[in-house]
């Protein structure tokens, strides 16, 4: 299986020596990874129950991905890095002195003075360096791990130093230069462990990559295989972004952008006149799982206003609050909200809103959100906040909840199914809904009596130049607009779903 350009994979590392691997499934990848079972030169791991590794190749790779200050061989025209491919694993949580081990094998059909590497690197949770792992790369004489030119890596390697296993490497992620050998230096290592002592408690990502080096022939890459964290599966973090309701009570629901230790709320749910209302709340960790923080109502300038005020300014949106929210989870799948909102006490359960496929999502994975391909998040325009859109993004449609004012300056909120017509457009009819006030006992659900009614109030069209900035195009009520958007980011680097 081969997985290129900016794709998630499915479980590409899933043993360990002792106890289960860290969870893969949200690995990101830009350029070709992949996983694959024992392949020509590459055996399996040495991972006791292993049946198949990771790799990635610099096959179809992509440009700017190699490290920072790496020269050639020292001669006047050293080189530079060309096309390649880099893996990052999904945040995972550790305590100071707790081990971090792997496997790898670097494979290279490349020789002479063309100089291919690769590297694995320990990230925090914002994608900021940690350490430098193990290096490798291809060299006419000596050792190929670590690699020449490069940094000392700061894992301990098993064994502490490899030469090249000589010859034309057949690995099919090598694609065309399977089997074949450029020159002097080509062939592949063999399984090398890396053992790493966590410096400090806090929140990880894993980086392996490998890049060509002055050229984009003769492919290298590297194999990999049993990652843990103190010889176990590590504590996960759950990320909660995208749509939440209650199908028991549906005509109501709330967005989660949860980014860090922060999920940043929005509430669509009817007034005590049976209008529609929203709410916000900033809700922060509390606990593993709980999330808590103020309620508030906002009242801003009508939807259709130019020019459109900023908060902050005269004429701009002002929040109130009333009252508190928290929300927690027992799982990624299964929540409450528990709330007291003017005066009324209430605790609801919640699941993820799903219509097409499910999604997962994760803070700290994606430092570029332009490389996105997933639109679920909150978005807005930074020069009109008081305004925003969630968009809820599974397959080829994309669900909005739009929350905007009226002509009275009251929060109103309005929702969009928007399908795909074309690459990166999104067009479909807007609506206004009516429903049971938010205390209602029972809350009758939309379609039966007393629940909400939904009425068409014009269309949208959302046109996705890439990962972090689109277009909105509306015509609802008489006003037509085209408005900039894009992601509203609170905790760099932000968050990704596939």
């Amino acid at each position: 299986m081969r997985i290129s350009r900016l794709l998630m994979l499915a479980g590409v590392v899933g043993y360990a020596s002792s106890g289960a691997a860290i969870e893969t499934s949200n690995w990101t990848c830009i350029g070709t990874c992949g996983t694959s079972g024992a392949d020509g030169v590459v055996s399996l791991s040495p991972v006791a129950g292993s049946t198949s590794f990771g790799y990635v190749t610099t096959q179809n790779g992509v440009d700017g991905l190699g490290l920072p200050g790496i020269g050639g061989d020292g001669s006047s025209d050293s080189g530079r890095a060309t096309n390649g491919s880099r893996i990052r694993s999904a945040p995972f949580s550790g305590t100071a002195g707790q081990q971090l081990s792997f496997h790898f094998n670097y494979i290279t059909s490349d020789g002479a003075g063309y100089s291919d590497y690769a590297w694995a690197r320990l990230l925090d949770a914002n994608g900021d360096p940690v350490a430098l792992l193990f290096t490798a790369r291809t060299t006419i004489d000596g050792n190929t791990v670590p690699g020449f030119s490069m940094p000392q890596p700061a894992a301990t390697l098993i064994p502490p130093a490899t030469p090249i296993k000589a010859g034309g490497p057949e690995w099919s992620p090598l694609g065309m230069f399977s089997g074949l050998c450029f020159d002097v230096g080509c062939g592949y290592t063999g399984w090398t462990q890396a053992i790493y002592a966590l410096p400090k408690s806090g929140s990880f990502v894993l980086e392996l990559g490998a890049v060509n080096w002055d050229d984009t022939f003769f492919d290298s890459g590297i194999a990999f295989d049993g990652a843990t964290i103190g010889g176990q599966t590590p504590a996960p973090i759950l990320n909660y972004q995208g749509l939440w309701w209650n199908p028991q009570e549906s005509g109501w629901g709330i967005n989660f952008a949860h980014q860090g230790d922060i999920i940043f709320a929005t509430w669509f749910t009817y007034d005590a006149d049976h209008k529609p209302w929203w709410l916000i709340a900033q809700l922060e960790k509390t606990a593993s799982g709980v999330y808590s923080g103020g309620v508030s109502t906002v009242a801003g300038p009508p939807l259709g206003s130019v020019p459109f005020p900023p908060g902050g300014s005269p004429g701009g949106a002002v929040e109130t609050p009333v009252g508190t929210m928290t929300a927690t989870f027992t799982d990624a799948r299964h929540g409450t909200i528990a709330y007291t909102v003017n005066g009324t006490a209430q605790t609801k359960a919640i699941i993820p809103q799903v219509f097409g496929p499910l999604l997962t999502c994760a803070w700290g994975v994606q430092p570029n959100m332009a490389l996105a391909t997933n639109y679920t998040d909150l978005w807005w325009n930074a020069l009109e906040s008081g305004w925003g859109i969630n968009f809820s993004h599974q397959g080829d449609i994309v669900f909005a909840t739009w929350f905007t004012y009226d002509a009275a300056r009251q929060p109103r909120w309005l929702i969009a199914q928007l399908e795909k017509t074309a690459g990166g457009v999104y067009t479909g009819p807007v609506s206004t809904v009516t429903g049971p006030p938010f205390n209602a006992v029972p809350f009758p659900p939309g379609g039966s009596p007393g629940g909400a009614i939904e009425s068409p109030a014009g269309t949208a069209t959302a046109t996705f130049v890439n990962g972090n900035s689109a277009t909105l195009a509306y015509a609802v009520n008489g006003v037509s607009q085209t408005k900039q958007i894009t992601r509203q980011v609170f905790a760099p680097p932000g968050t990704v779903c596939y």
